[in-house]
């Protein structure tokens, strides 16, 4: 059957075409979107999160428990700025690198204690500040169990991350 004698309820040749060519410009601005939605969706999943924390950084910070955790003051003092400050509101006054060291050193080793990371490490604001958050003691000194957060503020020193700050925020 050829287009000439085609039923009349098919319609004229001219309005299958126009119907084609609105099929085609749908098809095309649905593939446009489509990739669009694919391209968005791979920046998004491949673009680092604003609150990443570098490989590097991480790093200092899980050297830096550690140090605490094995009470190793002279690994500490390798971690830290020389105008290094400790803030403990629970009632320890070491405040300078040389305090916390010996702190770590014989106070905490004396007395067992220990932290665990419970949460996720996250720079926050324009400062590269680190919380680590759900430190929990694991021993008695302190309050057994006791979680807190930890806000660390480091800064790069000739090429390498160093903790400038320590803030411990008990959560009793």
């Amino acid at each position: 059957m050829s287009v000439k004698n085609a039923p009349e309820s098919v319609g004229s040749l001219e309005s299958t075409q126009r119907r084609n060519r609105g099929l085609t410009i749908a098809v095309a601005v649905l593939t446009v979107i489509t990739l669009g939605l694919a391209g968005w969706l791979a920046y998004v999943m491949l673009a680092p999160e604003e609150n990443a924390v570098s490989e590097d950084v991480a790093q200092v910070v899980e050297e830096y428990g550690d140090a605490w955790n094995n009470y190793d003051g002279a690994a500490f003092l390798g971690l830290v700025t020389a105008g290094y400050q400790f803030y403990n509101p629970v009632g320890l006054p070491a405040e300078n690198a040389e305090d916390t060291a010996a702190m770590i050193s014989t106070d905490l080793k004396s007395n067992g204690w220990a932290v665990e990371q419970q949460g996720s490490v996250q720079m926050i604001g324009d400062e590269y500040t680190v919380q680590v958050s759900q430190l929990g003691v694991t021993s008695n000194y302190g309050v057994v169990g006791d979680e807190g957060i930890s806000v660390m503020t480091l800064v790069n020193e000739d090429g390498a991350w160093k903790v400038q700050q320590h803030v411990w925020v008990a959560g009793r």
